[in-house]
């Protein structure tokens, strides 16, 4: 139970720090660049490192509560494994600034370590809201299944990259703490 209040925490900071990053660093592009950026600035790196930890914290409270209560499948544990140990790595690989048209090889490395975050935090989350199908957690997922296909589908069309790639990676990005804290709700009743 404490697991599950620790995690709801942590994701009420993660959307404070993501708007602080916002408020904080207006000179980043909320519609073109991605969060990652943050990550590469100097000026907001410590902020970007905070935002990181809380969901790390976030994953590994949830996974934690999971494997002592039992509530998943093993399966399901790999997967948000895998999202906390690729967490962990971005915060060490910086991204190449969105739009700056390099490809460092710690750029390279950062984007391979999203798409793992992403598809492994995606993979957990639209499989392990059936231990508690209410009707928030099935309308919370369905929101982050709109937000994660309207993601993939803006990363696969250049013009669209290059000009909302920031706005619809936040939307993805704010989905995951609300789905955590909905189904750490859920969890606590």
């Amino acid at each position: 139970m404490l697991l599950l209040i620790l995690v709801i925490i942590c994701c009420v900071a993660n959307i404070i720090l993501l708007g602080l990053l916002h408020n904080k660093y207006p000179s980043f592009d909320f519609l073109k660049n991605t969060v990652s950026d943050y990550g590469a600035d100097v000026k907001s790196r410590k902020v970007y490192i905070l935002y990181g930890l809380s969901f790390i914290f976030a994953y590994t409270s949830l996974f934690s509560y999971l494997l002592i209560e039992k509530v998943s499948m093993v399966w399901q544990l790999y997967i948000l494994a895998g999202s906390i140990i690729s967490s962990i790595a971005l915060l060490y690989y910086h991204a190449d600034l969105t739009g700056s048209g390099k490809l460092t090889k710690t750029g390279i490395i950062h984007l391979i370590l999203a798409i793992i975050k992403f598809s492994t935090i995606f993979i957990f989350m639209v499989n392990a809201y059936q231990a508690y199908a209410n009707s928030y957690m099935i309308s919370v997922t369905w929101f982050v299944m709109i937000a994660f296909f309207s993601f993939v589908i803006i990363w696969l069309i250049p013009k669209l990259r290059h000009s909302y790639s920031g706005f619809f990676e936040r939307l993805f990005l704010v989905s995951i703490p609300i789905w955590f804290i909905v189904y750490s709700f859920s969890g606590l009743h």
